[in-house]
């Protein structure tokens, strides 16, 4: 039997109180060997020097359902796999305008999330979370509206595409 085998089974029984823990260990009791995992695995009280775990409550969502939404994002990135392909096989307008929607609503649901998570009330008070969404919401209409503007006067969102690759 190897080294850590022992200690685990020594370890093991401590915590089941088979084996005492002064007669394998120089330590005095548990508490002093395992300081952090102690609190968790007994009912002893917390020492000065560890942290106390909170468990929060979850809270509900008032802002809509949250499963429907987290589905349509998926089926929309699951539908850009054969939308991209197809822009490049049959180009036409119809094509670019998909396109640009689908990629410009792509970008804006994975960096909506972003900033979901990471520009938070309890952080940045209530005034920055909305700022930061609303400018979201504006750069995603200008993306969209700059896309289809590109394709209505231009070549296309597919033939710029294809011209920067001829580069």
């Amino acid at each position: 039997m190897s080294l850590l085998s022992v200690s685990r089974t020594l370890f093991s029984k401590a915590l089941m109180g088979n084996v005492s823990v002064r007669s394998t260990m120089p330590f005095r009791n548990i508490n002093q060997l395992y300081p952090r995992i102690t609190p968790i695995l007994s009912s002893t009280p917390l020492s000065l020097n560890q942290k106390a775990v909170q468990v929060v409550p979850s809270r509900k969502s008032s802002h809509g359902d949250h499963v429907r939404l987290w589905t349509a994002e998926k089926a929309f990135s699951a539908a850009l796999l054969p939308i991209i392909p197809t822009a490049f096989i049959f180009p036409s307008p119809i094509m670019d305008y998909l396109l640009a929607f689908t990629l410009t609503l792509h970008s804006h649901w994975g960096i909506e999330a972003i900033v979901v998570d990471y520009v938070r009330p309890q952080v940045f008070g209530d005034f920055i979370p909305k700022l930061a969404l609303g400018l979201l919401y504006a750069f995603s209409a200008l993306t969209l509206g700059g896309l289809c503007y590109f394709t209505y006067t231009d070549v296309g969102l597919v033939e710029a595409i294809k011209m920067l690759w001829k580069l």
